[in-house]
């Protein structure tokens, strides 16, 4: 059976990106959460998992849904999801569609963990030089950081603050894959991005002049700009 899920009215999506201001919360069945089920049984009569085609090619809204299905098997030994992740961070609407799924879900959770799940590490593994997953994943951490001190509800707040966190958790895995790969795109898109946040600007840079654009777009004044550059600070050592 496919899990449909409720997109609760005050989770914010930007971009696709998640704004942390709640959580994707999945329906029940018979009184128990889908969570609980997945936790329960991996049996094909309780789980009907996407298809690698559907994962490659289906829309943002469906990607989402379809990694609330099997997120909560990373942690499963036994099962091994990483040909799914593999399949959805080939795509944008694969990308943003795993995030909002694995960065946002209730604690515990994989995400918490400072060690990625295997099966998510082996994924990243496959795309790491993938320009659409280098750049979601550093927007990634510089939304939800940035919301952090835009949120005026203290639990609001608190939740986009564990966003970021695990953002940043798998920020510093991809940036440590490309480093060990000779591939410097990511660390220079982190160095752009901590420019613009500490108003150190060359205008001549394009990458510099895309994150300053961003910055702009989404209202990111003094304390947001101090935040984000801490977390680029954080990613990078």
């Amino acid at each position: 059976m496919r899990i449909s899920l409720i997109l609760v009215a005050s989770l914010s999506l930007v971009n696709g990106f998640v704004l942390q201001s709640s959580s994707l919360y999945p329906q029940t069945i018979n009184g128990l959460s889908s969570k609980t089920r997945f936790a329960a049984s991996t049996s094909e009569e309780e789980i009907a998992l996407p298809t690698l085609d559907q994962l490659k090619s289906d829309s943002f809204i469906d990607q989402v849904g379809y990694a609330s299905q099997y997120v909560p098997l990373l942690s499963q030994e036994d099962i091994d999801v990483a040909d799914m992740i593999e399949a959805q961070l080939s795509h944008s609407d694969g990308i943003r569609g795993f995030f909002v799924s694995y960065l946002t879900g209730d604690s515990p959770s994989p995400a918490d963990e400072e060690v990625i799940p295997a099966p998510l590490k082996a994924a990243l593994e496959s795309q790491k030089s993938s320009s659409d997953l280098i750049s979601l994943t550093c927007m990634n951490v510089i939304m939800p950081t940035g919301m952090i001190t835009m949120h005026t509800d203290e639990e609001l707040s608190n939740n986009s603050k564990m966003t970021s966190k695990r953002g940043i958790i798998v920020a510093k895995a991809l940036l440590a894959m490309n480093k060990e790969s000779g591939n410097v795109e990511m660390l220079k898109q982190c160095q752009a991005i901590l420019k613009v946040a500490k108003g150190e600007v060359d205008s001549e840079d394009e990458d510099v002049k895309y994150w300053i654009e961003f910055f702009s777009k989404w209202g990111y004044g003094d304390k947001e700009k101090e935040n984000i550059a801490k977390a680029m600070e954080d990613l990078m050592q």
